[in-house]
């Protein structure tokens, strides 16, 4: 509705949000050059005219209807506030970040990984089904890929 254009696509690979172990130290160096060139490549794709970029996937990507996986909070929670600034929808309130709104979290455990205090986890059996669930796909390695 504004008039962007999406010329390129990435996807890049890192370490896995909930399951630290698959995509464990990625990226890496050669996955820092790699991300780098394709900068290059899309920075000289800008000099013309750009087309609109032709990216895999379904629309909408993902129906979210609440209900995933929420993060618990415990009493470790000092009430900082850091998770709400990092909660990409906004699923926090500033006014009690000790609570998440389930209906609006998508399930990024982003607040997990800034919580200095750790006072943000999931269920160790939940932990434990999803290790198992993305054990079948995420145990080869996966390349970054870029898409015109």
């Amino acid at each position: 509705a504004q008039g962007f254009v999406v010329v390129a696509g990435v996807a890049a690979v890192t370490q896995h949000s909930i399951v630290n172990q698959f995509g464990a130290g990625r990226p890496n160096a050669e996955d820092q050059t790699q991300l780098q060139a394709f900068g290059k490549e899309i920075a000289e794709k800008l000099t013309g005219t750009p087309k609109r970029a032709e990216l895999p996937g379904n629309r909408p990507y993902l129906e979210r209807h609440g209900g995933g996986l929420v993060p618990m909070v415990s009493d470790a929670c000092k009430g900082c506030g850091k998770c709400v600034t990092h909660c990409p929808v906004g699923a926090i309130p500033k006014d009690n970040p000790k609570t998440t709104d389930k209906d609006l979290c998508v399930s990024c455990m982003g607040c997990i990984s800034v919580c200095t205090q750790k006072a943000r986890s999931l269920p160790e059996a939940a932990i434990g089904a999803l290790t198992e669930r993305l054990g079948k796909v995420c145990t080869d390695r996966k390349e970054n890929q870029l898409f015109f």
